[in-house]
């Protein structure tokens, strides 16, 4: 019988080693969900004329330091069950991220997790966006989820999840969650430099810092990019300005729409919410409040012009606008990081469906334009929850749970800071092997039993909305 077992256990594990894919090179087609993991072993390149294709549910897992270079098109197709991963077996050393570099077409990313890439180098650009880097190429990135990436390289990194550089209107960055990523240089999560036209919407920016400017974001010399419907809270700029978003260069015309600015820093600079240096800017349906900066909060007028119309937030020096307001906006519960509307708020109704404004050129441009069936009542509310509707915000990724023991054979006990919404265990190809609705309790156990011996991730959504992800072993 014990030979039986030792033979049982073996066929486990070779075929647990021969579901893998090592890859190195040059790389196209497509990565299946059956290949997967996918072992990067070295750097891999998307030369031109060619396409790779990455399937959902794939894991890309780097075994060091090594880059994804596309010079052709990359499609990473996941799906809200099927997750593409982009991760490394050691987060101290990270990996190069994925750098679009003069690539061909429109790249897509939907619904991928990327996480622990980290530059290196002095030259460019392998120096900037620790996640995914682009020069001169366009991508379309949606519903992925941007976590631990760092932009330190030389001590003058940019973009801690992503850099762009001269990038186009085909570029759209929509419903991502950038949490926890860092720069040395400028854009905590994301800079952009020359790029025009591009839209960011409805993304939430939280706990993404940097040393220079733009805790979440840093803009320079962009032109007629809207930031919309985000939420932009806990980013921080230690030493320059910026706490949320950071505007410089002549050439820079930026729009913000009902966007919620709260609780981001600028530790010595000015600006705690949004500095504009030699930059223009408007601002409408707009809730920035509660952004300390050690000279000035909110928003910073660096011989910038801005326009501010339906927003609250204390109207900054030098601007012009109407029809603002400077109250409490009465949020759900913003220490615990809900910062939709109650229905008492104010903002509820406050802001404007259709808006020209004549900016500092003389330029009359429309700021607004909104349908009936994007708002509820008889108007637009402020901020970036509309009340009554869902806002698809990916939830905050962090640490609020324990799960015991790991490895774990039959029984998985897990406690948590926060109630437990939501439990699943997925194994490394991304598949969802276990799903349970807990019972809104800090704590819970999970019969394990039916899992095979393996690697998996346990995820763990709160009530709160906070979702915390950890990698769990069964060995029986």
């Amino acid at each position: 019988m014990k030979r039986v077992y030792v033979f049982m256990t073996l066929m486990l594990l070779t075929s647990f080693i021969y579901s893998q894919t090592t890859v190195t090179g040059n790389q196209s087609g497509v990565w299946t969900a059956s290949g997967s993991p996918y072992l990067v072993t070295g750097d891999i390149t998307v030369v031109q004329g060619e396409t790779l294709t990455i399937e959902a549910g794939v894991v890309v897992r780097f075994q060091g330091h090594y880059k994804l270079t596309v010079k052709g098109q990359l499609t990473a197709q996941g799906t809200e069950a099927d997750t593409v991963y982009f991760t490394t077996d050691n987060p101290a050393t990270g990996w190069h991220g994925i750098r679009l570099d003069e690539a061909e077409g429109v790249s897509e990313f939907h619904y991928c997790r990327i996480e622990y890439g980290k530059t290196s180098g002095s030259d460019f650009p392998d120096q900037h966006g620790g996640g995914i880097m682009m020069n001169n190429s366009d991508a379309v990135i949606a519903h992925c989820l941007f976590a631990n990436n760092e932009a330190t390289a030389d001590d003058n990194g940019m973009g801690g999840a992503l850099y762009a550089l001269n990038s186009t209107n085909e570029t759209r960055i929509a419903h991502c969650t950038f949490i926890n990523n860092h720069a040395y240089g400028e854009g905590g999560a994301i800079k952009l430099s020359g790029d025009m036209g591009m839209n960011i919407d409805s993304c939430l920016f939280t706990n993404n810092t940097v040393l220079y400017g733009g805790g979440a974001i840093c803009l320079y010399g962009c032109y007629e990019t809207q930031i919309s419907r985000n939420l932009f809270t806990g980013n921080v700029t230690t030493y320059a300005t910026g706490g949320a978003v950071s505007v410089s260069g002549y050439s820079s015309r930026i729009r913000f729409v009902n966007c919620t600015m709260y609780d981001n820093h600028a530790s010595n600079g000015d600006g705690g919410g949004v500095e504009l240096a030699f930059s223009d800017a408007s601002f409408t349906n707009c809730i920035i409040y509660n952004n300390p900066g050690a000279y000035s909060d909110n928003i910073y007028l660096d011989f910038g012009w801005a326009e501010v119309n339906y927003c609250n937030t204390p109207f900054p020096d030098g601007a012009e606008g109407s029809n603002n307001m400077d109250v409490d906006a009465a949020f759900v519960d913003a220490d615990a990081g809900d910062f939709s509307l109650t229905e008492y708020s104010p903002c509820i109704d406050a802001g404007t469906a259709f808006l020209n404004i004549v900016d500092a050129y003389g330029d009359t441009l429309t700021v607004v334009d909104m349908q009936p069936d994007e708002y509820t009542g008889t108007a637009p509310d402020m901020g970036y929850s509309e009340y009554g509707m869902t806002t698809g915000l990916q939830p905050t990724t962090a640490t609020f749970s324990k799960a015991w023991p790991n490895p774990a054979q039959e029984i998985l006990f897990i406690k948590a800071d926060h109630t437990i919404k939501e439990i699943k265990i997925m194994d490394v190809s991304g598949r969802i092997c276990l799903h349970r609705d807990a019972a809104m309790e800090k704590q819970a156990t999970l019969n394990v039993s039916s899992l095979e011996n393996g690697i998996y991730f346990l995820e763990i959504l709160s009530g709160k909305n906070i979702r915390d992800i950890k990698k769990i072993v069964i060995s029986k």
